[in-house]
């Protein structure tokens, strides 16, 4: 099965890439590729600044982590280098930065990557400036349409024409899904409400709840008009992207799903990450409802062990085109091939111990590879208006 599954095409559904413009503008290093690692960094006791000098004084506390093997990976991998000792982390260092001195440089390195390993096409979130790739494709963040402190009209009517002009000004830039991260900042359970209930309590507080309700749900009556799939973050956070202070792990639990799901029936709801913790939840509302799809994003490299239980569990409950098999969810192209590997690896475990115990074939399992890293965010995405296959 590993060997299976470097000949099959890779459609990658949830990534925060930079793009080459942007990688060359920053001149990326080490320290910008570590992301997740920095968070796992920090929770063994590392404080102030980031520095290649810190990295090398922390990192035998978490390499192994998913985070830390990631790193690892690439390394060897793409620049052979293992980290063996402190010298080898600044070799590192220099060749990341020869791979990221010019765009023309950038770009290059890129279409290795990503044509190296069949990683046809990545959906990644975008900053709003729609830059133009061949291979990464937009999804956008909504979140901010909910929000007090980004709402600049002085009225909900006004508002709600600004929602409608930017959606269409992302759907002419090729939008290929929205993406709720709200967990980072409110509970995932938001309540409808009429217009002039969230009309009134604009006029008076644009945080009320009235009004994020009302305007979530605007939101997913317009997704679901125009066919376009949303993103959900569910289950575990990233630290670093939110306040620890007010967070509350129940914030992410994807229960809430169940009722949205019949609500808007004709919505396609992609729960990102497996909602680890609680992927059982998840397992029951993606079984249960035709509109709610598993997605195995992030997941990987949170926990190899976790997600091999997961993707098992995955497999004998839900119908396996529910299931959206690999998003790296990562900022930089190495790390999203560390990532990769890793979910190849578990993807490989997991199906050909399927096989040997003789729950499928081996024709069943290849076909559930392509289907899971492929077909399915195919069918999900519309072909994201990016391809006829």
């Amino acid at each position: 099965m590993k060997e299976f599954l470097k000949t099959i095409k890779i459609y990658d559904c949830h990534e925060h890439l930079f793009y080459p413009e942007q990688r060359a503008e920053q001149k990326s290093g080490l320290l910008d590729m570590l992301h997740y690692l920095e968070s796992d960094l920090r929770t063994a006791g590392l404080i102030g600044e980031l520095s290649i000098e810190k990295l090398i004084q922390y990192y035998p506390f978490v390499q192994q982590t998913g985070y830390g093997r990631m790193l690892s990976i690439f390394a060897k991998d793409l620049y052979g280098i293992e980290l063996l000792s402190a010298d080898f982390f600044y070799a590192l260092d220099e060749k990341i930065k020869n791979h990221s001195k010019d765009l023309e440089t950038v770009q290059k390195w890129y279409e290795k990557v990503l044509g190296d390993n069949k990683l046809q096409f990545l959906l990644s979130v975008d900053d709003g400036q729609f830059r133009n790739h061949h291979r990464i494709k937009p999804i956008i963040y909504l979140d901010f349409l909910l929000r007090e402190q980004f709402i600049k009209e002085s009225s909900l009517e006004g508002h709600v024409d600004y929602i409608n002009q930017f959606i269409k000004k992302c759907e002419d830039h090729g939008m290929v899904a929205g993406k709720f991260g709200t967990p980072y900042w409110h509970s995932l359970v938001m309540n409808s409400y009429s217009y002039d209930e969230a009309a009134l309590a604009f006029s008076q507080d644009r945080s009320d709840e009235k009004v994020v309700g009302y305007l979530f749900h605007y939101l997913l009556k317009q997704f679901e008009e125009k066919n376009i799939a949303i993103q959900f973050h569910t289950g575990h956070v990233e630290p670093s992207a939110t306040n620890l202070n007010q967070y509350q792990l129940e914030w992410s639990n994807p229960n809430v799903f169940g009722q949205y799901a019949i609500q808007y029936p004709k919505l396609k709801f992609v729960l990102l990450h497996t909602g680890f913790p609680y992927h059982n939840e998840m397992l029951s509302l993606a079984k249960n409802h035709r509109n709610i799809y598993m997605d195995f994003s992030w997941i990987y490299l949170v926990s190899p062990s976790k997600s091999k239980q997961i993707l098992r569990a995955a497999l004998e409950i839900l119908p396996n085109n529910k299931i959206i098999g690999f998003g790296g969810d990562c900022m930089q192209i190495e790390a999203v091939y560390g990532h990769l590997v890793i979910a190849k690896e578990v993807i490989a475990c997991v199906l050909s111990e399927m096989i040997e115990s003789e729950w499928i074939t081996e024709k069943t399992g290849k076909r559930i590879a392509e289907n899971i890293l492929w077909n399915n965010p195919v069918e999900v995405y519309n072909n994201g208006g990016l391809f006829h296959d």
